[in-house]
């Protein structure tokens, strides 16, 4: 197994963005099934990454490492998925201090540096020119391997700059043409292809509920009359609901097996919301089959990630690490856009179930939202009541103002209403490229892409929200496809979700 990270360190480093992919070092073990969730109050993560001392990403940051002239060591990690640098000591740390510009980012805390530079996964070590340019990274790399990984790394820099350069500037030119097409035909396909036909789901290990997948396969098959991709759908929710990744009614992150047999010990608010709009669609013609989980998966976010003092839910719980003993850890920070999509599930789930409950704790967070994070111009925080951190981000624009509208329609109230066209007034004004025609992800970020991976995001959401308010055209142009740099796979479902959507409604104009 050693021989194998060897290998696989030593290529990496050979690998800049234009030869190859990055690859991915594998883990040393599975954890195990996680613990139950026994601890309540939040506390702080049991990190095992050492006494590194890592800078922050601001601008003072980057003017330094532009003056050292050093490469950029990014670590992104983010609580139940660190420990790269748990081993090492002094030697580990004088090297990454020494020879390195050393940044550490917490990728819930900054989607748009996760989405631009990780490799995959958390943790990711990302290696970036002065000038910020990426030029190699793996995820996962084993703490016993980091110190030999970041040397030959350092040595290539060090003795090959000069090619690595010329190879990150020949990517950027060579870039292929904006021409594919987003095509729902090519999606369903794509979706069909991955499909595990003995476990349900998609893909292998470690695999993913990718409710955004079957939120589109749902649809698909009404709208298409293909009974095919329902019962696609119906498998996966059978199988998924039926193993150890359902947990008191919430599922799990990932599994480390196709079989579903060992979930992670993670559970994201979003997986959550995500499920459960996929449960109350598909309840609305067998109820008899998928009410009852999706009773249950509102009892699960409502008992775990409801804090009813603050009304507000909480991103994640994660299971501690073994050493730290039994336990879970509640991520203290709130973050808009799992709040918001939490918001919009428990209203559609309220719907659906007659749940006064859900319907009344989704409104008390609108309400949180409303208050702590929209700011009187619009925009939107990530982290809500952080005054002066990140805001306007495509995704949390997009999703918070298609919230508002929920709870607008759900309460009269409004004020639901007027915040929803503050959130979308700051997208337009701040993120639309008319040249382009796109919405960018962030007012100085890069062009925004379709690839959504396993979370809706970007301009997806963007076109969900234009076709709430009734721009069709404008919805249909933004998802046209001239800016696809692949062809179309299951990673699009939410953009070709949102393309159906726009097809039923020029059909249908009521």
């Amino acid at each position: 197994m050693y021989a194998r990270y060897l290998a696989a360190v030593a290529a990496l480093f050979l690998c800049t963005v234009s030869g190859c992919d990055p690859l991915p070092v594998p883990p040393l073990a599975q954890p195990a099934a996680p613990p139950e969730p026994v601890v309540r109050a939040p506390k702080p993560w049991p990190g095992e990454d050492g006494q590194i001392l890592w800078n922050r990403w601001t601008d003072e940051f980057w003017q330094q490492a532009r003056e050292r002239d050093q490469p950029v060591l990014l670590y992104l990690a983010t609580p139940g998925g660190d420990g790269t640098f748990a081993r090492g000591g002094v030697a580990l740390e004088q090297l990454v201090q020494q020879e390195f510009a050393a940044v550490r980012v917490d990728p819930w805390h900054r989607p748009d540096l996760a989405r631009r530079f990780g490799a995959g996964g958390w943790p990711t070590v990302a290696l970036l020119l002065p000038d910020g340019r990426r030029f190699a990274g793996a995820v996962d790399v084993p703490p016993a391997n980091i110190r030999m990984f970041l040397w030959r790394l350092r040595d290539g820099f060090e003795k090959r700059r000069k090619q690595i350069v010329e190879s990150v500037e020949r990517h950027q030119r060579d870039l292929p043409a904006p021409v594919l097409t987003l095509d729902v035909e090519a999606v369903f396909a794509a979706a069909l292809a991955a499909h595990d036909r003995i476990d349900g789901g998609f893909g292998t290990a470690p695999k993913f509920p990718e409710s955004s997948v079957l939120a589109f396969l749902l649809e698909y098959g009404y709208q298409r009359d293909q009974p095919r991709a329902v019962e696609i759908v119906h498998q996966a929710l059978d199988r998924l609901l039926a193993s150890p990744m359902m947990h008191n009614g919430g599922v799990a992150a990932f599994s480390h097996t196709p079989d579903w047999a060992t979930p992670a010990g993670e559970f994201d608010a979003a997986d959550q919301a995500d499920l459960m709009h996929v449960l109350v669609r598909a309840a609305a013609s067998d109820a008899g089959r998928f009410a009852a989980p999706a009773r249950a998966l509102v009892a699960f976010v409502e008992r775990e990630l409801y804090r009813p003092r603050e009304h507000r839910f909480v991103g994640r719980r994660v299971a501690h690490p073994p050493a730290a003993g039994p336990g879970w850890w509640s991520d203290p920070a709130t973050y808009a856009d799992r709040n918001a999509r939490l918001v919009s599930a428990c209203l559609a789930a309220a719907s659906l179930l007659a749940d006064t409950a859900a319907a009344a704790m989704a409104i008390k967070v609108g309400e949180h939202l409303l208050a702590h994070c929209l700011s009187p111009a619009g925009g939107v925080r990530h982290l809500c009541g952080a005054e002066g951190e990140l805001a306007g981000l495509l995704q949390d624009q997009a999703l918070a103002a298609l919230a508002f509208r929920d709870l607008h329609r759900a309460t009269g109230d409004a004020r639901f209403d007027e915040a929803a066209r503050r959130a979308k007034g700051y997208m337009e004004r701040h993120l639309y490229d008319r040249e382009n025609h796109l919405f960018r992800e962030t007012s100085a970020g890069m062009p925004g892409s379709y690839a959504d991976g396993l979370l809706p995001s970007g301009n997806a959401l963007a076109a969900a929200l234009l076709l709430e308010v009734g721009e069709v055209d404008r919805a249909r142009a933004l998802l046209s496809g001239r800016r696809l740099r692949q062809r179309p796979t299951r990673r699009h479902a939410t953009a070709a979700l949102a393309l159906l959507h726009a097809d039923s409604t020029v059909r249908d104009p009521r």
